[in-house]
């Protein structure tokens, strides 16, 4: 069988008779945290006997959650040759992006100034026992500038910049992964912003003969 999406060693596993959809999912190490567990789809190729024009497969969906926490009590689901197992992300990330640079040269000096408009849309879907979802869309400006400067055999370079970090998917996925961090448990938080910083460069390189370039920089 074939094993996609958010698993952690997505490839093609053997399944021997009598082994279902739990021991897929364990023989590809389990699912990422940003798996939707509640929703695996296999899609499945019919006997020809079962086919009919344009019809030569079927999709199956089902729920892997109780699969996922080794409830013994929780039937398995059989698997055949050939189906492919598939798990989509319940965390989606949209950005939308938008750049204005403007430059110049005067004398000695030659300089860029830009803006970057970031537009971020996170939705988490069906996490939840209430099947909630949760929908995050922030802004950013950020502004940069640099500046290089020609003295002589040497040349300053400044430059500064606003940057934004996004929480990363483990982060922001409101499961609960036991032992985790060495024997703690971690549970992410789906409500994280970005955090934004700002940062400045200063240098200075001077030119050794044709080739040769020594420099030094402040951040």
């Amino acid at each position: 069988v074939t094993v996609r999406g958010e698993f952690r060693r997505p490839a093609i596993y053997e399944v021997l008779e009598g082994e279902g959809l739990r021991d897929a999912i364990a023989f590809s190490g389990g699912m990422l945290p940003t798996a939707h567990a509640r929703s695996v789809r296999i899609e499945r190729l019919l006997p020809f006997a079962e086919r009919s024009p344009g019809v030569d497969r079927v999709i199956v969906t089902v729920d892997a959650a109780a699969l996922i926490d080794e409830q013994a009590d929780t039937e398995d689901v059989a698997l055949v040759p050939g189906d492919e197992i598939f798990v989509l992300p319940t965390i989606e990330e949209q950005r939308k992006d938008l750049f204005a640079l403007v430059e110049g040269k005067s004398g000695a000096i030659k300089w860029e100034v830009g803006v970057r408009w970031e537009n971020t849309n996170v939705a988490i879907r069906d996490l939840t026992p209430g099947d909630a979802s949760i929908d995050t869309d922030y802004n950013h400006l950020l502004p940069s500038a640099s500046a290089k400067i020609e003295l002589g055999d040497g040349r300053v370079t400044i430059s500064g910049a606003r940057t934004v970090r996004r929480p990363r998917f483990d982060d922001a996925s409101p499961v609960l992964l036991e032992e985790e961090l060495g024997d703690n448990d971690f549970l992410g938080n789906p409500l994280l912003k970005p955090e934004s910083a700002w940062g400045a460069d200063l240098g200075y390189e001077h030119r050794l003969g044709r080739t040769g370039v020594i420099g030094v920089n402040v951040f």
